[in-house]
């Protein structure tokens, strides 16, 4: 079985750990620590892009692959992520058609993570770009397990955007799908209020309206975003096979969302893994119903990187969090309670979400290992 966490050593060198003089001594102090907490596998680099590429098509992948000896000698194994769900600045700023408009038409702005459109012919060539030069730099290290693809998928409401790539795709895959507006104007009852069409360029998106879009079109828009999501993953995962074959692809699901299709997504990794993050709360089922959907979406006579048929937890809750309607501290033995959850539901790998509380950025108030 595999067992762990999720490490970040970019925000574990000088000045936040180290000297100045050795600025990366902390990641061999928390390889021993992790070891003596019988852990053997870390998650990284899921978050990097703009530490790895701080200009275009200047890469430095050194740093990682120092971490990643210092995992080795360790006998800790990687799940090395795909960044791309946190485009560096510069990205969005030279290229601003890559960030996502909302149901009004207006951007939301760089300077978090999750700030592109997944229709974004540009933003997919630059994914394509950072993917393959972080497999042809890290693809054959020693100490790597799995591949992560992005992270998040769909969160903070991202599944979909507005922009005009968007409508494109959105309008190919109606006519894909009803080959004739006649088709699409019946099975979508258009005619109701009269918003019957005669071309498929005229189909709008699901945006801002004084009421409330015809519940046909806006099934049809979640169907077509979570095919969008799905093939912007496959998209990474067919780059990664071909680069890296014989180490698997997965992407943290979150079971209870509704961004995607599951049951597609998994169709495209090689194996199903989820965050949990657990909370006592009025409807306790619902922690038990997430691990039961992941235990339905693994493939039969599909390994996971432990060699077993079983799911893994990639984020599980280590403490309080800073997003969830109450952020309570956790009881003693609240975390262990958990994990005997997420074992007898089926989990065969359990990687915590963090290590170490970090001291910099938004999620400086997560609980850690």
């Amino acid at each position: 079985m595999y067992f762990g966490s999720d490490y970040h050593p970019e925000h574990w060198v000088y000045p936040y750990a180290g000297t100045a003089q050795e600025p990366e001594t902390r990641w061999k102090r928390d390889a021993e620590l992790m070891v003596a907490a019988n852990m053997n596998v870390v998650r990284m680099g899921e978050f990097a892009w703009g530490l790895y590429e701080r200009e275009e098509g200047k890469y430095d992948f050194d740093w990682m692959r120092r971490a990643m000896d210092v995992m080795a000698e360790a006998g800790i194994k990687v799940v090395l992520g795909t960044p791309t769900a946190a485009p560096p600045i510069w990205l969005s700023q030279k290229y601003p058609e890559i960030l996502p408009l909302d149901d009004r038409g207006l951007p939301r702005r760089e300077g978090t993570r999750r700030a592109y459109c997944m229709n974004s012919n540009v933003y997919w060539d630059c994914c394509k770009r950072l993917v393959t030069a972080l497999a042809q730099a890290l693809g054959r290290h020693p100490a790597l397990l799995a591949w992560q693809i992005d992270n998040g998928l769909g969160g903070h409401h991202t599944e979909s955007s507005f922009n005009e790539e968007t409508r494109r795709d959105w309008q190919a895959w109606l006519k894909a799908k009803y080959e004739t507006v006649e088709r699409l104007n019946e099975q979508m009852g258009s005619r109701f209020w009269g918003q019957i069409v005669t071309d498929f360029a005229q189909v709008p998106m699901p945006m801002l309206a004084p009421t409330v879009h015809n519940p046909a079109l806006v099934l049809d828009w979640m169907r077509f975003s979570s095919d969008t999501c799905v093939a912007y993953v496959k998209m990474q995962a067919d780059l990664l096979h071909e680069l890296t074959p014989g180490v698997p692809v997965t992407t943290n699901l979150r079971a209870l969302s509704r961004h995607y299709d599951h049951f597609d997504m998994a169709e495209v990794l090689d194996f199903v893994s989820l965050d949990s993050y657990a909370t006592i709360k009025p409807k306790p089922a619902e922690n038990a119903i997430e691990l039961d959907i992941m235990r339905s979406l693994r493939k039969a006579g599909v390994r996971t990187p432990g060699g077993d048929e079983g799911f893994w937890v990639i984020e599980a809750k280590a403490g309080h969090v800073n997003w969830q309607d109450v952020n309570s501290l956790l009881r003693p033995g609240v975390v262990r309670l958990f994990a005997y959850q997420l074992l007898s539901r089926g989990a065969t790998g359990v990687l915590y979400f963090f290590w170490r509380s970090p001291r910099i950025g938004s999620e400086k108030f997560y609980g850690g290992v």
